[in-house]
């Protein structure tokens, strides 16, 4: 049984965006790689941790958010450039101030847009860049696609 049925770490960091007293929050995934790391930053997440990683680095990263450390999160180059040339070219700037640690609440006041507006267009960006789940009985059927 999935743990977060009919939903996926990124949803569910989406989902806890704009609650008041949001906790930090960590990806541990099995899938952790560049293009993961980019879709964790425009959900919200404040690290991916892979499941491979040592349990130390694991801790390291618990520890150093609980200690309010700035989000982990790193894109490369070429996973950004891979994701840009699939998104619309008006979610460029949301995309390239969210991997850069801004905050959401400073990129809608940056692009002059509502909170509610800015987090429409973070699912709609997710949405393109995430495959629809076939169903609720097949739960790895979320699995994030390669964009080309």
């Amino acid at each position: 049984m999935p743990l977060l049925p009919g939903e996926d770490g990124l949803s569910l960091c989406l989902r806890l965006d704009g609650v008041t007293s949001r906790p930090r929050l960590v990806l541990y995934s099995a899938f952790a790689d560049d293009l993961l790391t980019v879709l964790a930053a425009v959900a919200g997440a404040d690290a991916l941790v892979p499941k491979a990683a040592d349990p130390d680095e694991l801790l390291a990263v618990l520890l150093a958010l609980a200690g309010g450390g700035e989000p982990l999160l790193h894109p490369t180059a070429p996973a950004l450039r891979t994701v840009s040339a699939a998104l619309d070219p008006d979610d460029l700037p949301i995309l390239g101030m969210l991997v850069h640690g801004t905050r959401p609440a400073d990129v809608a006041t940056t692009l002059g847009i509502g909170a509610d507006a800015l987090r429409a267009r973070r699912w709609a960006i997710l949405r393109r860049l995430t495959p629809r789940r076939a169903s609720r009985a097949e739960p790895h059927a979320g699995r994030y696609r390669q964009v080309v």
